[in-house]
C-alpha cells in the first residue's frame, strides 16, 4: 500500500489527511491570495509518542482532527491541495497559478467553516460526555451504511488503494448542515481552475475546440466529486 504520510528529515511525520484543524486553519490564514506557491498544511508529529502535532505541543493545546462524521471530506479536501500542485510546473503560467492560489484561499476557508458547522450542528464544542457519545453512535450508525470494497492487493497501484481509502470514510449526506455549502465551493473552486485554463487557452491563440481540449485534459484528473444540490 503506498504511504499516506511523508516522513520529514528529523523524523517525525507529516500525515496526508489526518492533520489537526488547527493547523489547517493556521496556514490558511497565513496563505495569501497572490502567493505562487501550492497551498499546503504544515501539520507533523514527532513519532516519539505524543499524541499532540508538533504546533498544538508548542501551543500546549488539544489536536483537533476533522470531526469522524466529515473525514471523507477531509480526504477529498487533501486529494484536491495535491492536486493542486500540478499546476505549479513549466506546462502553466503564472497567471494560471496565482488564479489556482485565489481559489485555494477560498477552498480552505469554506472547509473550516464547513467543518465548524458540522461540529456545532452535533454540539461536538463542548466537552459534554453524553454529547460524544450520542455523536459515536451517529458515526457507528453512518458506517454502516458505507459500501464495504474489499482490500485492493498489496500490489495494486495507489488509485485502487486511494478508492479502497476513501470508500471507508464518512462524508456529508444531502440536508446535513454544511452540504450546501461545501458543495458549493467545490463547485466555485473547480469553475475557477477551469475559467484560468480557458484563459490561458485564449493567451495561447488556441481555437475553441482545442481550449476545450485543455481544459478537459487538466480537469479529468480532479479528484472529488460535485454533486448536485
Amino acid at each position: 500500500m503506498p504511504p499516506r504520510v511523508r516522513p520529514l528529515i528529523d523524523g517525525s511525520v507529516k500525515p496526508f489527511f489526518l492533520w489537526c484543524m488547527h493547523c489547517q486553519r493556521r496556514c490558511a490564514r497565513k496563505y495569501k491570495r497572490n502567493t505562487d506557491r501550492p497551498f499546503e498544511i504544515d501539520c507533523h508529529f514527532n513519532g516519539k509518542g505524543c499524541i499532540l502535532c508538533h504546533q498544538c505541543s508548542g501551543d500546549s493545546a488539544a489536536c483537533e482532527s476533522v470531526a469522524a462524521g466529515m473525514l471523507g471530506n477531509g480526504w477529498d479536501y487533501s486529494q484536491i491541495l495535491r492536486w493542486a500542485t500540478t499546476f505549479w510546473g513549466n506546462k502553466w503560467s503564472e497567471k494560471v497559478r496565482l488564479s489556482v492560489a485565489n481559489a485555494l484561499k477560498d477552498l480552505n476557508s469554506a472547509f473550516s467553516i464547513t467543518e465548524r458547522v458540522h461540529r456545532r450542528a452535533h454540539a461536538l464544542t463542548s466537552e459534554d460526555n453524553e454529547v460524544m457519545a450520542t455523536y459515536r453512535t451517529f458515526v457507528e450508525q453512518r458506517r454502516r451504511l458505507l459500501v464495504q470494497l474489499p482490500v485492493p492487493d498489496e500490489h495494486e497501484g495507489e488509485d485502487e488503494w486511494d478508492t479502497y481509502e476513501s470508500s471507508r470514510l464518512l462524508r456529508l449526506f444531502p440536508g446535513e448542515p454544511g452540504y450546501v455549502l461545501w458543495m458549493v465551493a467545490l463547485r466555485a473552486f473547480r469553475g475557477a481552475i477551469e475559467d484560468a485554463i480557458t484563459s490561458c487557452a485564449g493567451l495561447r491563440g488556441l481555437n475553441e475546440v482545442a481550449g476545450r481540449e485543455l481544459v478537459d485534459r487538466a480537469m479529468c484528473w480532479f479528484p472529488a466529486a460535485c454533486e448536485d444540490i
